[in-house]
């Protein structure tokens, strides 16, 4: 039966003094390997340790520099000195690898474009979130790693680590001398201190927009059951699932005026601007409705639009971002279209996940990383035989390609490994250059769990 059993460096240095081989799991693994068990391979077992491209993903990097913001406000941070650590922290990790852009573009133009969204995501929920979240739920735990015992028999142990964004209690039954006030102003609890509320799983989550698919999709989300099953392991309580919350940042479009260029369209960082009058104005939205006025034709609400003299606008041009977003938390801006800031975050009623999907997830899981253990075993056996093509074909047998998910919803980040080497072979002699090694695009891949870290810091 799986569980966790207390010091995990403890617990791996005795597997490995048995003569046990220690493989770790993931939820970001397990479902990798369910996309594509060649993405599985490539990203946490090639050469041992997983491939990671060079060149940062955009919405991958703007998503990790949020969830950096959430933890810090979480954590008693102040707003400002939160925002500061996001962008510090964005702008070392750009200089150091750069973004994966289309040659048309600027990477000045595009971080500053993201960094700035990042650091309106932080003022949104300090504004907003954090107060309606905070008045429902305390916060038990933040980004807490954990892990459990998936498998073990005489040759291996399988385990599995995880950390939740944090763990919430109900608040509605919570004790009045549990509560502690935070340096940020807010309410906590701590783990060590008594409460009878419900747990939930928070899970901070990104998007473009919030539709029906990103609601039927949290309702399969592993993250409710992964994080979940850890968090009662620990601390020996039901935790019921999972609290999402979607902070939505807009597409990325081509710009109608420079061709070439993409940028994000969202009132946080880019609203209207217009200066004909004697004092500029702004506005959040282009088009909106008034539920107010309804066209007698349609029976619709009157939709209205902006007119002439308006173009769009970069916040940090013409101001701080702290400013721009308390005069949109307290409508000071365009107010006849709406609450602006409330269109920007989704939170979701918790999604539950059963006794029996737990138990079921755990079967299935157990039986894929098992397999996946296995596999690797087999795979390394082959190649020290050092015979290539024996090599190749172990590969295919085991760790498959699943070419559905190659190019869409878009072009999967190992692309280049797959099949990138015949396209950049054929572009290279029509140009009359040598042919780049597309393995130049990726360096190992850094372990995000505190298990797998200590596995290899020992290499």
């Amino acid at each position: 039966m799986p569980s966790t059993l207390g010091d995990l460096q403890t617990f791996v240095a005795q597997s490995e003094a048995a003569g046990k081989r220690v493989f770790f799991t993931s939820r970001s693994a397990i479902i990798t390997r369910q996309k594509c068990p060649r993405l599985r391979w490539l990203r946490h077992h090639f050469d041992g340790r997983g491939l990671t491209k060079i060149r940062l993903n955009i919405p991958m990097t703007t998503g990790t520099y949020t969830h950096l913001g959430a933890k810090l406000l979480l954590t008693g941070t102040a707003p400002l000195a939160a925002a500061e650590q996001v962008l510090a922290a964005y702008d070392e990790e750009v200089l150091k690898r750069g973004l994966d852009i289309e040659a048309s573009e600027n990477l000045e133009f595009v971080a500053n474009e993201q960094r700035a969204l990042c650091e309106a995501f932080v003022w949104l929920m300090h504004l907003r979130v954090l107060p309606e979240l905070l008045r429902d739920y305390e916060v038990v735990a933040v980004e807490q790693d954990d892990w459990f015992l998936l498998y073990e028999d005489a040759q291996m142990v399988v385990i599995v680590e995880t950390r939740g964004d944090a763990i919430l209690r109900e608040s509605g039954v919570i004790q009045p001398e549990s509560m502690q006030l935070g340096p940020d102003g807010m309410k906590h609890i701590g783990s060590d201190l008594p409460g009878t509320g419900d747990l939930y799983i928070l899970s901070w989550k990104t998007a473009k927009q919030w539709d029906k698919r990103k609601l039927r999709d949290a309702r399969v989300d592993m993250q409710g059951l992964s994080e979940a099953y850890s968090a009662e392991l620990r601390m020996n309580a039901p935790v019921l699932g999972v609290k999402m919350i979607h902070l939505l940042k807009g597409k990325r479009y081509e710009d109608d005026y420079r061709p070439g260029t993409w940028i994000t369209r969202s009132p946080l960082i880019r609203p209207w601007y217009n200066e004909s009058g004697p004092t500029p104005e702004f506005a959040w939205s282009y088009e909106w409705s008034n539920p107010e006025e309804i066209n007698d034709r349609t029976g619709r609400a009157v939709k209205h639009r902006l007119g002439k003299g308006w173009r769009p606008a970069f916040i940090p041009d013409i101001m701080p971002m702290r400013e721009w977003m308390e005069m949109l938390h307290e409508k000071a801006v365009q107010p006849e279209a709406g609450d602006c800031l409330a269109k920007q975050y989704v939170t979701p009623m918790p999604e539950t996940r059963s006794d029996e999907t737990k138990r079921r997830w755990l079967r299935q899981i157990t039986g894929q990383e098992i397999e996946v253990a296995q596999q690797l075993v087999a795979f390394d056996g082959v190649t020290k035989q050092g015979d290539e093509s024996a090599t190749e074909e172990a590969l295919d047998l085991m760790f498959p390609q699943y070419t559905h998910s190659c190019t869409y919803p878009s072009e999967c980040e190992m692309f280049q490994i797959c099949h990138g080497n015949e396209d950049a072979q054929e572009e290279a002699e029509v140009a009359g250059e040598p042919v780049v090694n597309p393995l130049s695009l990726y360096k190992p891949r850094d372990p995000h769990h505190v298990g797998e870290m200590g596995q290899f810091e020992e290499e």
